[in-house]
């Protein structure tokens, strides 16, 4: 058995011993959480680069295509030229469609005025006219014609009895066979 000193010094050991690792499992939480901590900055540091090297990407080409229109456009001399070419075949394109536009005009207002005349021949005419109206009446009659026949199509429905027959007849011989069993 051990001495008192011996035991006291094994239990201020002990509880010395008890400390550092409470102290030590301490530290090991804190060093996972400070883990995961650096592992979402990680993350958003390795997002943030691929945002940043498709934006790279992108500036890259816009650059590229400024310093061809760079190279384009230094050229006053032919950029002039080819404005002044496109002035032209607009200028020539809107006297084409000017005429074009002023044929037209001339060629509907031409046409209205033979419709007009046509239009004034047919008015005078008797035998227009008679048919416009025999058109009237036969339009009416038609309309007539439709309105009686759905009136009588609706009286044969409500004077159709077959139905109902068939439904008595059915409805007697239930109730007959239901007498003969009754009665026996």
């Amino acid at each position: 058995m051990p001495s008192t000193e011996q035991a006291r010094e094994l239990r201020d050991d002990l509880a010395f011993k008890t400390r550092e690792m409470a102290k030590s499992q301490s530290t090991a939480e804190n060093l996972d959480t400070e883990r995961a901590k650096l592992a979402r900055k990680l993350e958003n540091v390795e997002n943030i680069e691929v945002k940043v090297g498709k934006e790279t990407e992108h500036l890259r080409a816009e650059i590229s295509r400024m310093e061809t229109d760079l190279i384009t456009f230094s050229d006053l001399d032919k950029v002039s030229a080819d404005m002044e070419t496109t002035k032209d075949e607009m200028r020539r394109s809107k006297q084409r469609l000017v005429v074009r536009r002023d044929a037209l005009r001339k060629m509907t207002q031409d046409l209205a005025a033979r419709y007009e005349k046509m239009k004034g021949k047919l008015a005078e005419d008797e035998t227009h006219t008679q048919l416009t109206n025999l058109e009237k009446k036969w339009q009416h009659h038609e309309k007539s014609n439709f309105v009686m026949r759905e009136f009588i199509a609706a009286k044969h429905m409500e004077a159709d009895y077959a139905t109902v027959a068939e439904q008595v007849h059915a409805t007697i011989k239930t109730y007959n066979r239901a007498l003969r069993k009754g009665l026996k």
